[in-house]
């Protein structure tokens, strides 16, 4: 599809992004259900060398207006936190929600998945970034925006 994009239009805005999440829990992302399970001290298992990048909602927001208004044309990757995996991801918001639930680390190959997945699944952002001059948070940052809630 970005093949045909590119061949068939002159300006065009192709945005690449892995997971995104939001801080609302009531929405059915990947990160409010970590949080719903953790908090509710349900054992989970997540791989350790499964690596992803997730973007924040509203920085995605943010990222496509800046984009727009710039009147970007060609390619872009998005991300809003650096490479992590799901089991430091879960251990993290552990941790920070002070759960006692169990967090079990397996490879992504053992999770017996319909649809195959990479390993890195992470995306260099460096064109964004030194454009736009963003310096990405860490995870920590967005956890806190789930506590005020």
């Amino acid at each position: 599809m970005e093949d045909f994009i590119r061949k068939n239009f002159k300006k065009y805005m192709i945005l690449r992004f892995s997971k995104i999440f939001s801080n609302d829990l009531k929405k059915k992302d990947f990160m409010s259900d970590m949080i719903f399970n953790i908090e509710n001290n349900n054992s989970a298992t997540f791989a350790e060398d499964e690596f992803f990048s997730p973007l924040y909602l509203k920085d995605l927001k943010k990222y496509i207006y800046k984009l727009i208004k710039k009147e970007f044309i060609g390619t872009m990757h998005l991300s809003s936190v650096n490479k992590i995996s799901r089991y430091r991801l879960a251990l993290k918001i552990k941790s920070f929600k002070k759960s006692k639930c169990k967090i079990i680390k397996t490879k992504i190959n053992s999770l017996n998945l319909i649809a195959k997945r990479g390993k890195d699944c992470t995306l260099n952002t460096n064109k964004y970034d030194k454009q736009f001059s963003i310096k990405k948070k860490t995870i920590n940052f967005y956890l806190n925006n789930y506590e005020k809630k």
